[in-house]
């Protein structure tokens, strides 16, 4: 598994006016995307970050660390070795998942990145999938957690909703420091 340095977060934008969102099915708000990283020596670092939808399905991804300033969680935008990087600044349109199921999600070349628009019908959890197009996979993700690995690229997110965080808390908290 490759190291992702820090803590990685990842805020997205859904879709305003989609016809999607015409029956009240809306995914937006701010997401958990606690991951677990294996460090070199077998140790597992859990790391935190967070996946905000907001209105016009624009993905925008941030790291969280603590502020030398402050000592206080703040945010920034992730780069390359993060999970989630390859969303950024890609929008999540509405569509449709390989199992034939609506969804909301980005095409990253051949593959898919894509959250679906209804729970689990059993356990209620969320759920969300990548599709690599080459070899016609489908990896579904079901609860929290879980972390897909595809070549370059790391990718994650966990439900439910947060009620506590906002895109414009993220937003007020930006590491300033250089």
């Amino acid at each position: 598994m490759r190291r992702f340095g820090l803590f990685g977060l990842v805020i997205v934008s859904a879709m305003a006016g989609s016809a999607a969102l015409a029956d009240g099915v809306s995914i937006a708000g701010v997401y958990s995307a606690k991951h677990k990283v294996n460090i070199t020596g077998g140790s597992n670092v859990e790391i935190n970050g967070y996946l905000a939808i907001g209105s016009d399905g624009e993905v925008t991804a941030y790291g969280s660390r603590n502020s030398i300033k402050t000592g206080k969680e703040c945010y920034f935008l992730v780069t390359k070795s993060y999970v989630n990087y390859a969303l950024q600044g890609r929008r999540l349109v509405a569509g449709t998942a390989p199992n034939g199921e609506p969804d909301y999600e980005v095409k990253l070349g051949e593959d898919t990145f894509g959250i679906f628009v209804e729970p689990d019908s059993k356990t209620g959890n969320f759920r969300w999938f990548y599709h690599r197009g080459a070899d016609d996979a489908t990896a579904t993700v079901t609860g929290p957690e879980h972390t897909i690995n595809t070549g370059n690229d790391s990718f994650t997110i966990t439900g439910p909703r947060l009620a506590s965080m906002s895109e414009t808390d993220i937003r007020m908290q930006r590491c300033d420091e250089r």
